[in-house]
């Protein structure tokens, strides 16, 4: 059953893997007794145990899009991207951002979205409607993604973290990842003892942030190391992923 709050269990399975339908929202919340939390999502890419997951890049040409002149009410929105193609729902409960004009500021839930062409209008699915005003062809539109729809075991430092595999997936696959608590993660290089961590250089890895302040500002932090990581081994992190 989809939730629409996050639930607090005793006991839950995070190892379940789902390899049909989605049976949860992409990042829907299980916070246990113990404080840990995880976030259902689902893979883009083979993901191992022990290794941090990050959300999908953003689209450059997904971003300031045009939009035809909208009425209050509508669940619908005709874009126009840049010249960058797109799958069918890469952007299914994630977000689509008013960033100009008319209703500058608005954020609405979207539903799906079709196969998108590039440089080729298309028309997004919200979950909400249009509040506030009728758009009108002087807003702009910048899409984002769900971080839990399509993570992938990456290694940007600037890309928003998705969670910590606790059991392999298959690209596709649906499942949870731990966000918060203690978990056992992938050092890359040494990492001192509370030292904040934010993805490493190799893939699904953690490293020590620089910290050089203007550095660490400039990246996603993932957590804190609760004892000294060794390079290769996996360590216990506490992890803090929205």
């Amino acid at each position: 059953m989809k939730l629409t709050s996050p639930a607090i269990l005793i006991s839950f399975d995070p190892y379940t893997v789902d390899t049909g339908d989605a049976s949860h929202n992409f990042g829907e919340k299980v916070i246990l007794a113990d404080r840990r939390e995880f976030s259902y999502g689902r893979a883009n890419s083979t993901s191992a145990v022990g290794r941090l997951q990050i959300a999908p890049a953003p689209i450059a040409n997904h971003a300031n899009m045009s939009v035809t002149a909208t009425a209050l009410g509508s669940f619908q929105l005709a874009l126009t991207p840049g010249a960058t193609a797109g799958a069918a729902n890469i952007y299914a409960e994630g977000y689509a951002v008013i960033n100009a004009g008319i209703n500058n500021g608005a954020t609405y839930g979207i539903k799906g979205n079709p196969a998108i062409t590039a440089s080729t209008a298309f028309t997004l699915d919200l979950i909400d409607p249009i509040r506030n005003a009728a758009l009108t062809t002087a807003s702009k539109v910048t899409l984002v993604h769900n971080a839990h729809n399509l993570f992938v075991q990456g290694t940007s430092t600037t890309a928003r973290g998705a969670g910590v595999a606790l059991t392999a997936f298959a690209a596709t696959n649906f499942g949870f990842l731990q966000v918060k608590g203690i978990a056992s993660v992938l050092g890359d290089g040494t990492i001192a003892v509370g030292s904040a961590v934010n993805a490493g250089t190799v893939a699904g890895s953690v490293k020590a942030v620089s910290g050089t302040y203007a550095t660490d500002l400039a990246t996603v932090l993932m957590g804190n190391a609760t004892i000294a990581g060794v390079d290769t081994e996996a360590r216990p992190v506490f992890l803090n992923i929205a």
